[in-house]
């Protein structure tokens, strides 16, 4: 028995010696980086008992991965006089996720081997949701993303070439338009065309590189009305028309019109409003109900023959299971519809009609529908004051959102939007919304805007403000002043979490500045309270 505890012992013992022939070493074990910035960890050898083999080296995450972002060891194999390697980690800015991360260092020979552990502490960027910008610099009246990424957008009061530079200076590649009131366009990438109207003059077709005008009006082609309310392509690259004066399609260099005779008094000649396109189907917004195409027959749904709640359909969208959605109205005269007129946000299954007004959902009592979007998720996007041409200038309620259970609104008290009167709203391929408002139009996204979207650090984009009050320079690095500040009684700092953060401020003839430069980057909101009620905006704090 004493030989076999004495051999045990000896193996142990040896087995001790075999793994402290070298050790592997970090000259820190933790760093803190704000994403978007590189940790670096150097690791060195130790070497014992004259060892000279070659170390081989892996790399090995916690279970906290590291979803965008980079680790990487300057080598995998290191072999006498072992000089020291690196370990580095490289986040992304605006989409690393902010926590603790661990790297294990692993060097083995055989039966040999020695770790280490390098942790990263991210602190994650704070992402803006919101991006204005001036009417000054253009109003926006539509922005579109073609399946190649490229964006589409029209610019009222600019001519073509001032048209193209609002959203090229963003990064990304576009196109301009210098447009009028109602226009839209459809942009076909497989048949190199954009088509483009323009209000009351037509249609237009270009090739994409913005050449080979031709013009399509009553005058030149078969097409029924030169105001033109919508365009739609649907899967055969046809494209749809609805016009003042009825529907069209155009097929290469082929027309239909579809009249009384073709489409068994459906349509007739009366106005066509709005357009969808939904699979095969075809749904078709006019100033007498709902007309749907399913490629063979016509059906019309009007409050004589259905439970459609309203004539007149201002506006269309349809998600992907088919289910038609519309703001509505009594009065079939765009730019005369008074606060009593307009019905409300409609649904329809296919079955089941379903009325969304101000008695069941954010709207306000004008029940205003201007424009709806729906995004990947479903989500229903809600503008809700009136046209942008129309006469009066009534309240909206801001951006609306509707998940088919749960409303959201976003409007200058809870949000960044500097007025509640939004007059479109529109998505590119990755669901952030455009907007337009009275006076700026911008973009948002809930879940914080892509970098290339994102405001510049240090560049103040902000819309002019409706209520006189302006923060700048938003984001902010050091300090903020808040002007228009005559009327301000108080002015309270609050971060994310809805708790005060008490800050140096001062008053200097009407304006407000505010010290924030031992505040950690981030979001935090200005309350600001008035003789008519309370005021919150956001500022973003950035170094």
């Amino acid at each position: 028995m004493k030989t076999i505890l004495t051999l045990a012992f000896a193996v142990i013992f040896c087995t001790q010696i075999a793994h402290s022939q070298f050790t592997l070493k970090t000259d820190r074990e933790m760093i803190t980086i704000n994403a978007g910035e590189t940790a670096t960890f150097t690791i060195s050898f130790d070497i014992q008992n004259n060892f000279e083999a070659s170390i081989f080296l892996a790399l090995s995450t916690g279970t906290h991965q590291l979803q965008n972002g980079t680790a990487k060891l300057s080598a995998d194999i290191v072999n006498a006089p072992y000089t020291s390697i690196t370990l580095k980690i490289t986040t992304e800015a605006n989409f690393t996720k902010g926590g603790l991360y661990e790297f294990y260092s692993t060097g083995t020979n055989g039966g040999l081997s020695s770790s280490i552990t390098c942790r990263v502490n991210v602190i994650e960027t704070p992402r803006t949701n919101w991006r204005f910008v001036s009417n000054n610099k253009g109003k926006l009246n539509l922005v579109q993303q073609d399946a190649n990424g490229y964006y589409w957008h029209g610019f009222i009061g600019l001519n073509r070439e001032e048209a193209k530079t609002p959203l090229e200076n963003w990064g990304r590649g576009s196109l301009g338009l210098s447009v009028g009131e109602g226009s839209t366009l459809a942009v076909d990438t497989k048949n190199n065309k954009m088509w483009f109207s323009s209000g009351k003059y037509g249609l237009s077709r270009y090739t994409l590189d913005g050449k080979n005008e031709t013009v399509y009006n009553r005058n030149s082609s078969p097409i029924p009305g030169d105001y033109i309310k919508a365009l739609a392509l649907d899967n055969s690259g046809s494209l749809w028309v609805a016009s003042d004066r009825g529907l069209a399609k155009i097929t290469g260099n082929e027309w239909t019109v579809f009249t009384t005779a073709n489409t068994n008094s459906v349509l007739g000649h009366g106005a066509t409003t709005c357009l969808a396109i939904s699979g095969s189907t075809v749904w078709v917004g006019t100033t007498n109900g709902l007309a749907k195409f399913d490629g063979n027959e016509w059906t019309s749904y009007t409050p004589q023959n259905s439970m459609i709640p309203a004539p007149f359909i201002r506006n269309i969208a349809v998600e992907t299971n088919g289910t038609v959605w519309m703001g509505v109205s009594n009065d079939i005269e765009i730019d005369s519809i008074d606060s009593k007129s307009m019905v409300g946000l409609v649904k329809f299954d296919g079955v089941n009609w379903t009325l969304y007004d101000s008695k069941n959902s954010p709207l306000l009592k004008d029940n205003r529908v201007n424009s709806i979007a729906i995004d990947t998720k479903g989500d229903k996007w809600i503008a809700t004051a009136k046209h942008l041409g129309a006469f009066d200038e009534s309240n909206g309620a801001g951006i609306l959102k509707f998940d088919n259970t749960t409303w959201t609104a976003y409007n200058k008290t809870n949000s960044s939007l500097p007025d509640n009167k939004i007059y479109w709203v529109g998505l590119d391929n990755s669901d952030n919304i455009w907007f337009t408002g009275i006076n700026f139009w911008g973009v948002f996204n809930e879940n914080g805007l892509p970098p290339f979207l994102a405001p510049p650090t240090g560049v103040e984009e902000q819309p002019e403000a409706t209520d006189g009050i302006t923060i700048y320079p938003n984001p902010s690095n050091t300090s903020f002043t808040i002007s228009g500040a005559d009327n301000i009684l108080s002015v309270k700092l609050m971060n994310s979490l809805g708790i005060e953060v008490s800050r140096k401020s001062s008053v200097v003839s009407g304006t407000v500045e505010v010290d924030v430069a031992d505040l950690v980057s981030g979001v935090y909101f200005v309350q600001l309270r008035t003789p008519t009620g309370m005021i919150t905006k956001s500022i973003i704090v950035s170094r």
